[in-house]
Formats: C-alpha cells, structure tokens, sequence
C-alpha cells in the first residue's frame, strides 16, 4: 500500500524504503529472484535522486541475495561498490559493516584468508573508534576463522576471547553465546572434538540462544556428530544440558592456549 501511494503521487525517495521492504520479505521467503528485482528497482530509485547512502545499502543486499544464488563476482562487485559509495558518504558504521560482509566473502568464497584478515582489522579498527562493542563481538569471533585458516592459533585464541570478553561488557547473553560458537569452531579445528561437540550442545540448548547463532551452531554440531561415535555423542548432549553456563565461561578464560592433536 506505501509503494503503491509513492508510486501513484511519485515520490521516488519515498517508494525506496517500501521496495526494500518487500525486498527483504521476499529474501526471507526464499524468493530470491523477486528479490533482486525489487531491490534492483529500489538501486534505480536511489541512484536517480543521488541518495548514495540508500545506494550502498542496496548494493549491500543485493550482494548477499546473488551470494545465496551462487553468483560469488557479482556479489563482490557490489560489496565493493557499496563501500566506495559508503566511504564518500563518511558513514563509518555503515563502512565497517560492509567491510565485514566483504572480509567474509574474502575468506570464505575467494580464499583470501589474508586479504581477508586484513580487512578484518580495517572493520574493527572503525568499530573501536565508535565504540561499538556490539560491532567489536562479532568482527573478533570472524576474524578468529581467518587466523585458524592460516594456522595462526595463538592470534585466533586471543581473538576469541577478546570476543568473550567484549560480550560479557555488554552483558549479552545471546552475544556470549555467539562468542563461545568460536571456541567450538577453535576446538573443531585442532581436533578437541569431543570438546567442540560439548560446547555446542551447551550452545544450543541455552535457552536464550539468538536464531543466527542457532542455525551456525547446528552445522557445527552436525559434523561433528558425524565423525564421533554414540558413546561420545550422549554424554556430551548430557553435560551440553546441564553444564553452568558461567563456570564454563571462567573455566575456558583460565585456560592457555590449547594445542593441537
């Protein structure tokens, strides 16, 4: 009803925000090509008015609909248009968020692990200087990945646990939740998987558990469940279900680094 009334008096700054909306809606109904339409139709909008700020944010989301449909160039090159757009707008925030959506492109599709960590710090350099501890939680428990894709565990420990830590600032349960998938990625990753497998249960059987954090830690959960026996799996779903959330906390903040198996 809002776009149709923008449409109909031409309002084109006005018919932006409701295209994104139905953008949006559309993405998360799975229907990623009507998507992209609208969201393209929202970029034609901002870029006739000259609205950079709503320019950046659509290429912003129309990288991570063609990254869902596998489409990886596309989807950097409007990562890296949206932060040119964004850095001449000043927008520091908004920057370092698109950095950190580039860095896990970086990481993930391109196999850039130190490209990747370079952009990393770039990110949370600008949420340090914000002070934007939310920002900081989310940036260390990423860029810990890239630090264990080079072998790097001392960076990637520390890492995690300035992740933690910041989470616990906040006194976030949900954050600390995510801070501690980390660890379990960490464990996973120098073969402690009974541990990592222990972590996850923990994880995701706390009640107040965010949804991104609960489909991550789902997949985590699945491999390993895959290349450990039963009589590892129960026990370690048994201790996920009743270990104290704060003594696990302190017990891992105590620890030095682990080494790997």
């Amino acid at each position: 009803t809002s776009l149709a009334t923008h449409l109909r008096i031409g309002t084109h700054y006005g018919s932006i925000q409701p295209l994104m909306g139905l953008a949006r809606l559309a993405f998360y109904q799975g229907e990623f090509l009507q998507a992209r339409d609208l969201y393209t139709q929202a970029l034609e909008k901002a870029t006739n008015i000259y609205d950079h700020r709503s320019m950046a944010l659509t290429h912003n989301n129309l990288s991570a609909i063609t990254e869902v449909i596998v489409n990886t160039p596309e989807s950097i090159h409007h990562l890296l248009t949206a932060l040119k757009i964004i850095k001449e707008t000043g927008d520091r925030r908004m920057t370092a968020l698109i950095l950190n959506n580039l860095a896990y492109e970086q990481l993930r599709y391109l196999n850039q692990p130190a490209e990747s960590i370079r952009t990393y710090h770039e990110c949370m350099g600008i949420f340090s200087d914000l002070g934007d501890l939310r920002g900081i939680v989310y940036t260390s428990y990423d860029v810990s990945k890239a630090y264990l894709k080079v072998g790097l565990l001392d960076e990637a420990w520390n890492y995690c646990v300035q992740s933690l830590n910041t989470a616990m600032t906040l006194d976030s349960i949900p954050l600390v939740l995510h801070s501690l998938h980390g660890f379990a990625n960490l464990f996973a990753n120098i073969q402690q998987l009974e541990r990592a497998l222990r972590l996850c249960y923990l994880i995701e059987l706390h009640p107040q558990i965010d949804p991104d954090t609960h489909k991550r830690v789902i997949v985590s959960r699945c491999m390993l469940e895959a290349t450990l026996p039963p009589e590892v799996i129960q026990p370690a779903r048994m201790w996920g279900g009743s270990a104290n959330l704060q003594e696990v906390i302190d017990q891992i903040l105590s620890d030095r680094v682990p080494k790997r198996k």
